[in-house]
């Protein structure tokens, strides 16, 4: 399997310069090694500008992509402040609910404490340890979700007999419509 590799400045350039020459997108792909819907959406996503694709912004858009919130990454203050509270016990949600209450210069979200404690760093600092659940990969959110029942053809309790409210009788199984 091929491992993704993000677009760079000079495959930019390239699209641009093949769009000028009047290339289509998919030929741009086959030109470049690339899939035409990562030329599409490359292409789609900057022609908002008058000019049209220009691979310079578009540079600059998929820079300011790269890492929204990167501050706890970056800010040696905020990932002290982080690490020391964990340490103490908190969770990532009482983290950033305190730094945001208290209105402190550095704020974060739980779920970027979250990315920094299963991040490399994170992982070598073993953080995930302080955490609740001391997983040390991040449970999915959809694995978290209550599963269906397991009785095949299992009749509602709304479907019932009448006669059962009085509980006088015994009813079988067969009466019951199952």
């Amino acid at each position: 399997m091929i491992k993704y590799m993000r677009m760079d400045l000079g495959e930019r350039e390239n699209i641009y310069n093949l769009l000028q020459q009047g290339f289509n997108q998919s030929s741009i792909a086959t030109i470049l090694g690339r899939h035409r819907s990562s030329i599409a959406r490359e292409v789609r996503r900057c022609t908002v500008d008058p000019l049209g694709y220009l691979p310079d912004r578009a540079e600059r858009d998929a820079q300011s992509f790269l890492r929204r919130n990167p501050q706890i990454f970056r800010s040696e203050k905020l990932r002290t402040c982080v690490t020391l509270l964990l340490k103490k016990g908190w969770s990532p949600e009482q983290i950033s609910g305190r730094l945001k209450l208290e209105q402190s210069e550095v704020q974060v979200s739980h779920e970027t404490i979250y990315k920094f404690i299963y991040s490399e760093e994170g992982q070598k600092q073993k953080l995930y340890l302080l955490l609740t659940r001391k997983k040390v990969k991040r449970t999915r959110w959809y694995s978290r979700k209550p599963k269906k029942s397991h009785i095949p053809d299992a009749a509602g309790i709304a479907h019932r007999p009448k006669s059962i409210e009085k509980r006088k009788t015994i009813v079988s199984h067969i009466e019951l419509g199952a």
